[in-house]
């Protein structure tokens, strides 16, 4: 089809693909994703964002995907998702649950730029972005173990992932990493960091996303926050890659 796509087309591909997947939103909020989808793809052209560059990726890849997380949030909780590039998950969420405050954490300033104006323009009030990187902002206030969920989309494997993400969790909160593979392996190499940063396995969840060509597996590992993360973690992100928990 093409970025050629008109409104209406996108937002009926858009809700044909969420149907398929058993995810429901409330009126409304398909034409919002259709928006930002118009909104992706245009600066996508000028700007690399994205390695997704057409309605029927992003509507599978980024919409659905990032939405996989729905039932495993609550009304009124906070949200950072860290590593959000162009702000996937955090900005579908911030769509489908205006009642849940989300923040897009990246690195990168055009990501982060492109997520806050597209939030803006949609009018979400849900909604923040940071640019900086997880190691820093983490290792003390106003960010660290602030926010009720955090999440992470094939960022880096779970082990890192653990380091750099708990210590935003607040006691109590849940870390939901969302791998594209099975991740067994990557847990039994994440027991250590888990138990250094306080976290504990609470559910692995392995499911189908369908709508492309073939099926695509998806994992969710929910992570519960059952100690505070010590404050010698995050390390500075070379001793992370160099030397993993």
């Amino acid at each position: 089809m093409g970025i050629a796509m008109n409104l209406e087309e996108n937002v009926n591909l858009i809700s044909d693909t969420l149907t398929a997947n058993g995810i429901k939103l409330w009126e409304g909020a398909e034409l919002l994703l259709a928006r930002l989808s118009e909104r992706l793809l245009a600066a996508n052209e000028l700007v690399n964002l994205t390695s997704i560059d057409t309605p029927e990726g992003v509507a599978l890849m980024h919409f659905a995907d990032s939405l996989t997380l729905l039932p495993y949030l609550n009304p009124g909780e906070t949200l950072l998702d860290v590593g959000s590039g162009a702000g996937f998950p955090a900005l579908p969420v911030a769509i489908a649950m205006p009642e849940v405050r989300v923040t897009a954490l990246d690195a990168t300033q055009k990501k982060v730029t492109f997520a806050a104006d597209a939030a803006h323009e949609l009018g979400l009030r849900n909604f923040s972005a940071l640019c900086g990187r997880a190691e820093d902002l983490g290792a003390g206030p106003p960010y660290r173990e602030r926010y009720d969920v955090v999440t992470a989309r094939a960022v880096g494997r779970l082990n890192v992932l653990c380091e750099l993400c708990l210590p935003f969790v607040r006691v109590g909160g849940r870390f939901i990493a969302m791998k594209s593979i099975s991740a067994a392996e990557e847990i039994e190499q994440a027991r250590h960091a888990l138990t250094e940063t306080g976290g504990e396995i609470a559910e692995n969840i392995t499911l189908t996303l369908r709508g492309g060509e073939e099926d695509l597996t998806r994992v969710l590992i929910i992570i519960q926050k059952v100690a505070p993360t010590p404050k010698i973690y995050p390390r500075r992100y070379s001793q992370i890659t160099k030397n993993p928990l």
